[in-house]
């Protein structure tokens, strides 16, 4: 078996502005995505539960299809069961759009605003995944520091802003 998205839901968005984003998230027309499943042994279709609005990002874990949907607003991540054939909320989101998801292991991880959250598929509990980015050369990265100490000249302008400093000072290796 397969779950996928006959129209992509990248058809709509690659390269709009956000706002167009906004605006197609909460689409309900004939294009709205929707999540079929394909059993490849005899090429038959069964659609999921679908309520007119945006479906996608199927993954399936188990017997279990997880997807993102904009059934209720903000887009939100559910799950549909193939034994029950029923469709429920997993997450109650009371924020933004969860953007993307991706199944691993005992958990879905998803992007919601810039920062990504991990809901653990066994205790249906979610919490925020901390991330720490270290650049090469963080010291010639912008950031305040004092040079009181290493001003050769200053400047000021005839209004009276803004001013000038000339200062130098080796950074450590």
């Amino acid at each position: 078996h397969l779950a996928y998205t006959p129209l992509p839901r990248e058809l709509f968005f690659v390269g709009l502005p956000d706002f167009v984003h906004a605006f197609w998230s909460q689409y309900q027309g004939g294009l709205a995505p929707q999540i079929w499943i394909a059993n490849l042994a005899d090429s038959s279709v069964v659609k999921i539960p679908h309520e007119n609005a945006s479906d996608f990002n199927p993954m399936w874990v188990g017997n279990k299809i997880y997807f993102l949907s904009a059934r209720s607003n903000p887009i939100s991540l559910y799950v549909y069961d193939t034994g029950t054939k029923k469709v429920s909320q997993v997450i109650e989101n009371h924020g933004e759009d969860l953007m993307s998801a991706s199944a691993g292991p005992g958990a879905i991880v998803y992007e919601q605003f810039g920062s990504l959250h991990r809901y653990d598929l066994s205790s249906g509990r979610e919490h925020a995944v901390p991330v720490t980015i270290r650049g090469d050369f963080p010291q010639v990265q912008p950031h305040l520091e004092s040079v009181s100490g290493h001003v050769f000249n200053a400047g000021i302008s005839p209004p009276g802003a803004p001013v000038v400093f000339y200062t130098h000072r080796e950074l450590p290796m």
